[in-house]
């Protein structure tokens, strides 16, 4: 009767071992910088966290950070050094493509539940990772979040080139250097050009500080030249760089 006492008492600390949650939230553009976005996904997280009974241990945050850029994701990167650290066991999100947007980050995921035994949940539906039917529900949210990144990408391109065509500026990023706000209008303290420069377009020369469209003023002494079109944000459709 022994090894049968004891798979009852192995059965029974585990169910009342304390799952320690990691909350992952994470936003591709937060254009106001204000982190409200993230914050819903968090708030959301930690109701689905109360009601399974986990800790939650850390909230791991990567605002204005894209999943299917490449770029590196600190906090995301941090979680997966904690989990293999041993000090997770859940991983909860708002929806799979807040997780990854990458099916190859989705398998890594799904191989720490079969080596470690981390569980994945989202606050959009459940997800079990130890049945068939849950790895296809989670294959199949990845895959199709790859392909909404991928797709609004060929849409963003197609925005782009079709802007450049007409001769508008980005509808997005920093203002060029010389350009107001509006990208635009003209700044003339910034377009100053010496005559008969030969150049066109805003630039600016002469010793001193000078601010740039972004970030903190630069200084130096002596004369610079930003030509058109490479630092100043100018760009002209079917041109070619000389």
């Amino acid at each position: 009767m022994k090894p049968l006492t004891a798979k009852v008492t192995t059965a029974t600390s585990q169910r009342n071992r304390v799952i320690r949650a990691a909350i992952y939230v994470r936003i591709s553009q937060d254009r106001t910088g204000a982190g409200l976005g993230v914050e819903r996904q968090e708030e959301d997280c930690r109701a689905l966290c109360a009601s399974h009974g986990w800790q939650v241990v850390h909230v791991y945050v990567d605002n204005d950070v894209s999943a299917y850029s490449r770029k590196p994701r600190p906090q995301w990167q941090q979680m997966l050094a904690d989990i293999h650290a041993g000090r997770i066991d859940a991983i909860v999100c708002w929806h799979v493509d807040r997780l990854t947007r990458s099916p190859r980050e989705l398998e890594d995921v799904i191989d720490l539940h079969d080596s470690l035994g981390v569980e994945l949940a989202t606050a959009t539906g459940e997800i079990d990772l130890s049945t068939p039917t849950g790895r296809m529900i989670a294959r199949t949210l990845g895959a199709a979040a790859r392909h909404e990144a991928e797709h609004k990408a060929e849409r963003q391109a197609r925005e782009r080139r079709q802007q450049a065509q007409a001769g508008k500026p980005h509808s997005s990023g920093t203002r060029g250097y010389g350009y107001a706000d509006d990208k635009v209008t003209v700044v003339d303290a910034e377009a100053d050009a010496p005559p008969g420069s030969g150049t066109s377009g805003p630039r600016r020369t002469g010793p001193g500080p000078i601010s740039e469209a972004a970030g903190p003023a630069w200084s130096g002494t002596k004369g610079c030249l930003v030509p058109a079109g490479s630092g100043s944000g100018d760009r002209r459709y079917g041109a070619t760089r000389t």
